[in-house]
């Protein structure tokens, strides 16, 4: 099997998997971050959102926009909180869909060791 035939079952397989969350709609927790597919190269910036319960990866898009954000929070009518690491574009994209927001876990931590060590 070529490399791009199984890009191609890869892409179907995942796009149907994106479909199904977006048509379940039944997360109470989105979680936003973001990553760079190539390290140091922000061209390849995407933004991930995960069930904060299940932890299960809901969908990857190009960008990291308020706008993209905006739309996959849109998508997701049914949550109520959003958990992000506070970045300027997921705090209003939160506060534009009136989500209740909350810093993610990991970076609550890693501020509190930061301000522990300074002291």
């Amino acid at each position: 099997m070529s490399n791009d035939s199984i890009g191609r079952y890869l892409k179907a397989a995942a796009s149907g998997k994106i479909e199904e969350n977006i048509v379940k709609n039944n997360v109470k927790v989105l979680a936003v971050d973001d990553i760079n597919l190539r390290k140091g190269d922000k061209s390849s910036g995407c933004t991930v959102f995960v069930d904060g319960e299940t932890h299960k990866v809901l969908i990857v898009v190009k960008g990291t926009t308020k706008e993209a954000t905006k739309r996959v929070i849109e998508k997701f009518s049914s949550s109520e909180f959003l958990s992000s690491d506070r970045a300027a574009g997921y705090s209003t994209a939160g506060a534009e869909c009136e989500k209740t927001q909350v810093a993610d876990r990991f970076h609550l931590i890693k501020t509190r060791r930061m301000r522990s060590r300074r002291r």
